[in-house]
């Protein structure tokens, strides 16, 4: 891990717990699951939850702050999921990492 990121990562904590707590732990979570997609998950079956938890986050880190009661909404949740399946799925079989089709 580079010096940038390591200052990012300690920054973050305090700078997440100021907009609150509910909304400072989402964001969190959020950053989290973006880490273990970078380090464990960006090239397995499982590389698409990242996604799923962090835009399902979404309406908790925007709306909390503002003091409005607010549930991860399944639909974007979902919506989420399809996106990344199609980000991926849209591409020519060679540009993805595990392919061997040249």
């Amino acid at each position: 891990m580079g010096i940038g990121a390591s200052v990012a990562l300690v920054a973050d904590i305090p700078l997440s717990l100021a907009v609150g707590w509910r909304a400072g732990a989402a964001h969190l979570i959020a950053v989290g699951s973006a880490w273990m997609y970078n380090l464990l998950l960006k090239y397995t079956w499982a590389s698409w939850t990242p996604y799923v938890l962090s835009f399902g986050l979404v309406p908790v880190i925007v709306a909390d702050p503002i003091a409005t009661p607010v549930t991860t909404p399944a639909a974007e949740t979902v919506a989420t999921a399809a996106l990344f399946v199609e980000n991926v799925m849209g591409r020519p079989l060679r540009t993805l990492p595990w392919s061997s089709v040249t």
